[in-house]
């Protein structure tokens, strides 16, 4: 419902992630071919917000369903915590 501040929010999440493989060359390319694709991306990216991901109400406005609430809930693995799964739960 927010996008521009969900966006905001999302690639600076992702910027944490990308920051721990900086030496990856095709993390880099991913990012560069993000920046050409999407002004929008390439604005938020610029910012060089960090933050890290966290859980709580996400609000969408769907198509079909109207306005549906959801509960965002990461979850990491204690022995890879580069690996994460994002769950969203009817709130």
């Amino acid at each position: 419902c927010d996008w521009a501040t969900r966006a905001r929010r999302l690639v600076a999440e992702f910027r944490v992630d990308v920051a721990r493989h900086a030496a990856d060359p095709e993390l880099a390319s991913v990012v560069r071919n993000l920046q050409w694709e999407s002004a929008d991306f390439a604005r938020c990216w610029t910012m060089q917000a960090v933050a890290g991901r966290e859980g709580g109400t996400r609000t969408f406005d769907h198509s079909q369903d109207g306005r549906v609430v959801m509960r965002q809930v990461t979850l990491t693995a204690a022995i890879l915590p580069d690996h994460k799964i994002v769950v969203l739960l009817p709130a």
